[in-house]
């Protein structure tokens, strides 16, 4: 029931923001179905905030993209409306909020924006206020700061902001795990410290709780999310990119009693390379972070040419960063390998151009400082149109396959010391999933 009074809004929503009404095309089976009278309501009700110079605006990031969405955040089953309005001569942004009552929408309150553009919307639990709060962020002239409120019930059921404040990026997550989100952001600045805080609802507003320095030489946010550092502490991972440095730095923070930690201030989270991302590597539900490090014969070559091994440290504040795995990875070509501890110290690599169409090869080898590097192991990627039937007919170790590449191996040398079995291959090996971030 709850499924198709989603498709009967978005169907409803879509009327709305194109102008269109709901039409009927002869055939019974054939016809979009048709809203209900509550939802004919709502869309009257919203038609009184329109005109000339006012019109619907959307969020333009963030999972929510609509001009109209639907919430529960009084958690009583039944979903509140939310309408964004954008008036085109003054360009204020005003956040209308319906309930239904009665099996009739109803103006429970309204939100003006501080910016020029609507730039997302989140909800974070809150327990406090009996359900849920709303997060809205907005665009700032210049660049870097973003405008961002948060939006709450009111005693009398209607909508107020519990806090106006600025941030660069921010997540909302149960950091102290006491069932209720609590609000996280970061705030870079040119010309001030860079900092990061945590909110929490205290009932009446959004109250921070702490503060604490980021890492000061960094510029943007490229990444940030949460989870849990070990198996009892949830943290916010924050990969930050550098103005004119090409490497990352993440910053692992964490509530110790209320207080705000940054890890990254006591050990060092630096690569110079900002391709790798922090991620449960392992798929152990704790986060790890990568360190880029060089791998044999790569020391002095530039850094266009270096090819990287990636050392994975869990971070804690009880003792020191512990690496857990060392992985080499093609992010291009979507695959890695897990390095044995032996791999790590003496093996390397090289990408080596085929004959063969549609096939490329990466070569493990082991290296050697007084003679030429003897090669273990060719990893093959099989693309194109008949990716699987080439890489069946190779007479190679299978690895995997996706919807446009095929994986194989090939053991070069089966009686050196850092040699490896087909089953130990296929055990180091695995695909990259794509992520939605």
């Amino acid at each position: 029931m709850k499924q198709w009074k989603k498709v009967c809004a978005a169907v409803c929503c879509a009327g709305m923001l194109s102008g269109c009404s709901f039409i009927s095309v002869g055939d019974e089976l054939l016809q979009v179905p048709k809203p209900s009278a509550s939802y004919l309501q709502l869309q009257k009700e919203l038609d009184k905030n329109l005109s000339d110079t006012v019109t619907y605006t959307a969020p333009q990031s963030g999972q929510y993209r609509n001009s109209v969405i639907f919430e529960d955040i009084d958690a009583d089953g039944s979903e509140e409306s939310f309408a964004f309005l954008r008036d085109s001569v003054s360009g204020k942004i005003t956040v209308y909020a319906y309930r239904m009552v009665d099996e009739r929408y109803e103006l429970i309150g309204s939100i003006d924006g501080n910016g020029t553009a609507l730039d997302s919307v989140a909800f974070l639990d809150m327990p406090e206020s009996g359900g849920k709060g709303m997060i809205l962020t907005w665009k700032l002239v210049g660049e870097g700061s973003k405008g961002l409120t948060v939006c709450a019930l009111d005693d009398n059921g209607g909508l107020k902001d519990v806090l106006n404040a600025e941030c660069s990026d921010y997540t909302a997550c149960d950091l102290d795990q006491d069932g209720g989100d609590e609000l996280f952001t970061v705030r870079y600045s040119m010309t001030d410290r860079n900092t990061a805080q945590v909110y929490d609802y205290n009932g009446e507003k959004m109250e921070m709780i702490s503060q604490i320095d980021a890492s000061q030489d960094i510029k943007t946010v490229a990444k940030m999310r949460s989870g849990y550092i070990d198996s009892d502490t949830v943290g916010v991972f924050v990969d930050n990119k550098f103005d004119t440095d090409v490497g990352m730095q993440t910053d692992i923070y964490m509530l110790n009693d209320r207080s705000l930690v940054n890890l990254a201030i006591s050990d060092n989270t630096y690569r110079p390379i900002a391709l790798y991302y922090s991620e449960d590597v392992n798929r152990d539900a704790i986060i790890e972070v990568p360190i880029a490090k060089a791998m044999k014969g790569y020391e002095m070559a530039q850094p266009a040419e270096k090819q990287w091994m990636l050392d994975w440290y869990r971070y804690s504040l009880s003792k020191p960063a512990e690496r857990i795995c060392t992985t080499y990875r093609s992010s291009t070509e979507m695959w890695e390998m897990t390095l044995t501890d032996a791999w790590r110290k003496y093996v390397t690599v090289k990408n080596v151009s085929s004959a063969e169409t549609g096939v490329s090869q990466t070569v493990f080898y082991e290296h050697r400082e007084d003679s030429e590097d003897v090669p273990l192991l060719t990893i093959l990627v099989y693309t194109g149109s008949n990716h699987k039937t080439a890489a069946a007919s190779s007479g190679v170790v299978k690895l995997g396959s996706t919807d446009t590449a095929t994986y194989a191996a090939r053991i070069e040398n089966s009686d050196l010391k850092l040699s490896v079995t087909a089953e130990q291959v296929k055990k180091m090996f695995r695909i990259l999933l794509s992520s939605w971030n």
